[in-house]
């Protein structure tokens, strides 16, 4: 059986200023009690949506999120992570003063429903209706999506090397009106940009 994994990923960069968020996914990884395997994919579930909070909560959102105190997390197109999103969802963490909710969509036209921060894609839809005409964007993040998706994606999660990763589109985050903490963009496995001034993840 092939192993899937975020620990090793997450030791080989845990060393100095970005222990603090290492710790909380490497803690997520270890909570549970037998290694991840593929043909144990609640396991693996779990450890995607263990990044996805691990990301959501170290990203700088506009200021209607601190204003209104709550993160909108909703889910479209059966992603990996949201059965575990929706298992958990009368207990989502809460970060400071804002609380993160969960919503999770059958039909994808509800991708535009005004009230999502960040929507998670999964592989059962191939393109997203257009936003044009909304001032608010949400983040969209790649769990498993088509590949035609993940380039209006800010974030995609990876399996490569049996290791659960995740990339960042720069192009994507800064048209939403995002920003990642640099311990963050540190853990990512790779940032991509079509600007000159990214060079990789940093500036």
């Amino acid at each position: 059986m092939r192993r899937v994994t975020a620990a090793p990923f997450v030791l080989s960069r845990c060393v100095g200023r970005w222990h603090w968020l290492c710790l909380i996914i490497l803690l997520c990884t270890l909570a549970a009690p037998h290694p991840i395997y593929a043909a144990s994919p609640s396991k693996e579930q779990a450890l995607r949506a263990a990044v996805i909070l691990g990301i959501l909560k170290y990203t700088q959102w506009p200021e209607h999120v601190g204003q209104s105190k709550r993160l909108q997390l909703c889910s479209v197109g059966n992603p990996s992570s949201s059965s575990v999103f929706e298992l958990k969802k009368d207990s989502l963490p809460k970060w400071k003063s804002t609380q993160l909710y969960f919503a999770r969509w059958n039909n994808p036209e509800q991708y535009t429903h005004p009230g999502c921060d960040a929507i998670v894609v999964g592989p059962d839809i191939q393109e997203i209706p257009t936003l044009d005409g909304q001032s608010i964007h949400p983040m969209l993040i790649c769990d498993n999506c088509s590949e035609t998706l993940t380039k209006n994606s800010t974030i995609t999660l990876e399996l490569k090397n049996n290791r659960i990763q995740f990339a960042v589109n720069m192009d994507q985050a800064e048209q939403h009106h995002l920003a990642f903490s640099s311990a963050l963009l540190e853990l990512a496995s790779a940032c991509h940009s079509t600007q000159s001034k990214w060079k990789g993840c940093q500036r």
